[in-house]
């Protein structure tokens, strides 16, 4: 089962997890291969706007997980966030020198029974592209799956089921 396939920017790419482990290949016609040898679970891809970098999550269920980016053309990951948590839904921002993503507690994954659509509690969170501190935004309340426009580069839209399409 092939989940959260994106193209990069230029169109020569695809980032994919697949068996739980983050996959990039050439389109149309590339072999995959594996971003990482981890063996944790990688989630969420999203390439930066210039292309160069990937970056996903990680889960791990006794740790938790992080927000990693790893070269597009290969070479080892970097972890960007210093504490574990339930991280979610990256996202660049417009200059490529933030990553924006949902941040839970990561005993809610593991206690969560049924499906899981993320915790209630979540924070949206920033890290710099370069790796640090998590830094607070906003609580999410029902929103989720943070997103840029290029020509505003200061607001971050999120989708909620109870507001609709909402920036902040």
């Amino acid at each position: 089962q092939i989940r959260n396939p994106v193209v990069s920017p230029d169109g020569r790419q695809l980032a994919f997890t697949a068996f739980d482990r983050l996959w990039v290949r050439a389109l149309p016609d590339g072999a995959p291969r594996r971003v990482s040898q981890a063996d944790v679970g990688e989630y969420h891809p999203q390439f930066s706007p210039d292309g160069r970098w990937i970056t996903y999550v990680t889960w791990h269920d006794t740790d938790g997980g992080h927000i990693m980016k790893a070269p597009a053309a290969g070479g080892a990951p970097v972890q960007l966030t210093r504490t574990p948590a339930l991280y979610y839904n990256p996202a660049w921002n417009p200059a490529g020198t933030r990553v924006v993503a949902t941040r839970g507690a990561a005993r809610e994954l593991r206690e969560a029974s049924g499906i899981f659509f993320g915790p209630l509690g979540g924070q949206f969170v920033w890290v710099p592209a370069d790796g640090g501190d998590a830094t607070l935004i906003a609580p999410t309340g029902t929103r989720d799956v943070a997103h840029f426009r290029r020509d505003q580069p200061d607001r971050i839209y999120a989708h909620s089921p109870a507001e609709g399409l909402v920036s902040f």
